[in-house]
């Protein structure tokens, strides 16, 4: 699929929208909202970020939800915007716009413990690699690991998990240089079906991802909903755009109406 001009994209989803109607923009984080960096924590958001989310939250008619695989820490102490909606770590946590509590999904995560200690051996072989611990998952990430090391490594970690991922009934799921380890039922489109009676009755739905993560929350979302991936990984969506840049730049103009 060709890369649509972000302008043009924008007129396209504002032609739809009545005018009375709200906006509901669902959006990852990590490949679409900024760029990826080296290491989790310094994909830190910009002031240019935090002027487009405070723009687009200005607008009462705008509701705006990040859906990201992002701890909710982070997400907590980067956003600490009351009208933003967050789902976290791909819907395990969950707290609504204008609400002060989080809300956790209700699951056993003893294997935590009897994971780590193998993808940390791992991680400590492999030059560059690191592992996230989350509330109810683990990221191994090899974004700064020497590329021909990385496919002989992963292997021999999978083979060595193997066991457990089968007692526990774990997904291994390939990210952007990331492998994440999570229980079955924790993903975006599990979080968006959560979500189905408020987003079934949303006029105007917008939904942007750069990963295969973020398929299972398209593939979840209403027919009439506007699904774009942002940079070149091959998703079923309406439209494409071309970088975090653009993505933005699709954003800003929704923002502005024009």
């Amino acid at each position: 699929m060709d890369a649509t001009d972000p302008l043009q994209l924008a007129r396209s989803i504002l032609a739809q929208r009545e005018a009375s109607e709200a906006m509901y923009l669902l959006l990852d984080y990590d490949g679409t909202l900024v760029p990826f960096a080296p290491t989790p924590e310094e994909a830190i958001p910009d002031a240019a970020l935090h002027e487009l989310l405070q723009g687009l939250l200005a607008d009462p008619l705008m509701r705006v939800w990040l859906i990201s695989g992002r701890g909710r820490d982070s997400l907590e102490r980067w956003f600490p915007y009351s009208a933003l909606g967050i789902v976290a770590e791909y819907g395990y946590w969950r707290r609504e716009a204008h609400a002060p509590r989080w809300h956790a999904l209700e699951l056993d995560t003893s294997w935590i413990a009897q994971l780590l200690p193998p993808l940390e051996r791992s991680a400590a072989r492999l030059p560059g690699a690191l592992v996230e611990h989350k509330a109810a998952a683990l990221a191994w990430h090899y974004r700064r690991s020497p590329p021909h090391l990385v496919a002989a490594e992963r292997e021999a970690l999978l083979q060595e998990i193997a066991p457990l991922l089968e007692a526990h009934r774990l997904e291994a799921v390939h990210g952007a240089c990331v492998l994440e380890l999570r229980a079955p039922g924790v993903n975006k489109g599990a979080a968006i079906r959560r979500m189905s009676v408020e987003l079934a009755n949303a006029g105007c739905l917008l939904a942007l991802g750069d990963d295969w993560a973020d398929q299972d929350f398209f593939d979840a979302l209403p027919e009439h909903a506007w699904t774009v991936c942002v940079g070149e990984v091959p998703l079923r969506a309406r439209a494409r755009v071309k970088d975090v840049q653009q993505a933005r730049l699709l954003l800003d103009a929704l923002r502005r109406g024009r």
